[in-house]
Order: structure tokens, then C-alpha cells, then sequence
């Protein structure tokens, strides 16, 4: 949306460049390690992390509602 900056940080590969405009469902990468099942490691084995953050304007916004299909 406009005036929304999406930073992510964490991914082992990225699809696109740095200020795509990123349609709504299109993927942005993958994260690092390959594919696993669900429920094959527990959280003390999982090392890695993604980080995400939005904002709108130059200040922080919560981003559950667009993880949830309720973006603006």
C-alpha cells in the first residue's frame, strides 16, 4: 500500500530486489535450511529467525492485521 515500508531481514533467498513493489500473496523468499516438516524440530533446535518490520510514514506499525488479510 502506499506510504507502507516492509523490512525483512533473515531470508536465505530472496526473490526480487531492494524497493520492489511486491504483489499481495506473491512470495519474497525462503528462509535458510531447506524444506522440513512441520513439528520435526522443536523450538530449542530452530535457529533461524525472521525478522519483520513495517511501517507507514517513517514510523512503526504493528503488522498483525496485514498477516491476518486486513491490510489497508
Amino acid at each position: 500500500a502506499r506510504g507502507y515500508l516492509m523490512v525483512i531481514a533473515g531470508l536465505g533467498t530472496v526473490y526480487g530486489a531492494t524497493g520492489d513493489v511486491v504483489e499481495a500473496g506473491a512470495p519474497v523468499g525462503l528462509m535458510p535450511g531447506g524444506e522440513m516438516p512441520v513439528g520435526e524440530l522443536d523450538d530449542a533446535e530452530r535457529t533461524e529467525t525472521l525478522y519483520v518490520e513495517l511501517r507507514r510514514d517513517g514510523k512503526p506499525v504493528d503488522p498483525s492485521g496485514w498477516f491476518a488479510g486486513q491490510a489497508p
